[in-house]
């Protein structure tokens, strides 16, 4: 991953975009301390998908769960 300091967004917004398009995550920091990352649309959706998933698989634990008992 990628990072640069959140004080060269402005200047580096080409290599940010390069990294992106990528495929690369960047590591934004603030004071050398991460702030944020910044994520390509794709890597964020199949997260987004992974999140809905997970929340599925709770769901039906837990049922299963109560069931059980």
């Amino acid at each position: 991953m990628a990072s640069m300091a959140a004080s060269e967004i402005k200047s580096r917004s080409g290599a940010i975009r390069r990294a992106l398009k990528n495929g690369e995550v960047m590591m934004l920091t603030f004071h050398d301390k991460p702030w944020a990352r910044v994520i390509p649309e794709e890597k964020y959706q199949r997260f987004e998908g992974l999140e809905d998933e997970v929340a599925q698989l709770r769901a039906e634990l837990a049922k299963h769960k109560g069931a059980a008992a």
